[in-house]
């Protein structure tokens, strides 16, 4: 992309686009040269490939500024213009607090299936599999990208749990405990349901592990607007930050206690990554810098730098840092998951 036609942000890493199979987010500023030269890039790629641009599908979303000068936007691109949120690939995009309004069509969509099987005869063990198979997935995709108020949580759960019970519009039926103990697995008593306030919470585990592995667009960008120098486990969090980074930023401490790093190239937390077999060495000794320093930053040529490591630990901690083998012919560092809890078992983290 052309340098003038950045979105500006504050952050070193500056997104172009997405894409996800024949739908495409651009990211660009207001210029009127560079909008030009989208829309130009956009002919020549119809020429080339023999696809056509859906103009009524293809929309814009101006920023603050941007809005002073929309038609402006639309006479040279011919999309019509939106403003959030709006729903794109099934998930709401928005900016702000969290709203409710969001989670309308879920529980709309939720109410209508059930409303399908009220003419039906079905025993416990039916409502129960229709549950499991049916209902209790249909969130499953908004609650990865999505934390939704526990109030919208609940509102889920009480028609899981009428559905469950047999009520129906016309009639209420006795439920006969709570619905978190019918959540429970069934080896501890419950019916195998999954709990949703667990699966936000294993969703959140799982977002913190990509994030790490910070090997898409997405981590790297994130980890550059809202790290900037230091360690994820211990950046700052601000109000105005993004309710994706504030979500993962709740559950960061103990998906740090569950994540073992193998060195590789040692371009991890000296600090406040698990990378030494007893510990992270902040709990161990107190963090004494900040920033991010990289283990391998107390290498040289390829072994452990004892003078570097002595300004920095105490002897004990040194005898136990140097037992550590560096093996620069791994690459990378790579995570191991070295712990599971019932919340973990929700997901795969692969």
């Amino acid at each position: 992309m052309h340098p003038d036609m950045y979105y500006q942000t504050k952050c070193a890493i500056k997104p172009s686009h997405l894409s996800y199979a024949d739908d495409v987010v651009i990211f660009t500023n207001c210029k009127e040269d560079g909008l030009a030269r989208l829309m130009q890039f956009l002919n020549r790629y119809e020429i080339m490939s023999g696809q056509r641009i859906n103009y009524d599908k293809s929309a814009f979303i101006p920023g603050k500024k941007a809005s002073l000068i929309a038609q402006r936007i639309k006479n040279i691109t011919g999309f019509t213009m939106k403003t959030l949120p709006i729903t794109y690939l099934g998930a709401p995009l928005y900016k702000g607090n969290k709203r409710k309004l969001l989670y309308v069509d879920l529980i709309d969509k939720i109410r209508a299936k059930i409303a399908g099987w009220e003419q039906c005869y079905l025993s416990y063990g039916g409502r129960l599999q229709l549950i499991k198979t049916v209902l209790a997935s249909m969130p499953i995709y908004l609650l990865q990208v999505l934390n939704p108020p526990v109030s919208i949580l609940q509102k889920i759960e009480q028609i899981f749990a009428k559905f469950f019970w047999g009520s129906t519009t016309e009639q209420k039926k006795i439920h006969w405990t709570k619905w978190s103990n019918v959540c429970y697995p069934i080896e501890e008593g419950g019916l195998g349901i999954r709990n949703l306030r667990d699966m936000v919470t294993a969703f959140s585990y799982k977002l913190w592990w990509r994030l790490r592995l910070n090997n898409s667009l997405w981590s790297q960008f994130t980890i550059s607007k809202y790290c900037q120098g230091f360690s994820p486990s211990i950046s700052k969090l601000f109000d105005t930050d993004s309710s994706i980074w504030k979500r993962m930023c709740t559950i960061r401490t103990e998906a740090q206690a569950n994540i073992f790093w193998s060195l590789g190239d040692g371009n991890v937390s000296f600090w406040y990554d698990w990378w030494l077999p007893e510990g992270i060495l902040a709990n161990l000794v107190g963090a004494q810098c900040n920033l991010h320093i990289p283990v391998n930053w107390f290498w040289h040529e390829h072994e452990w730098d004892r003078q570097k490591l002595q300004q920095a630990v105490p002897q004990h901690i040194i005898d136990l840092i140097t037992e550590v083998p560096i093996n620069l012919s791994i690459r990378l560092s790579s995570l191991e998951t070295v712990q599971t809890q019932r919340v973990h078992d929700q997901i795969c983290v692969e």
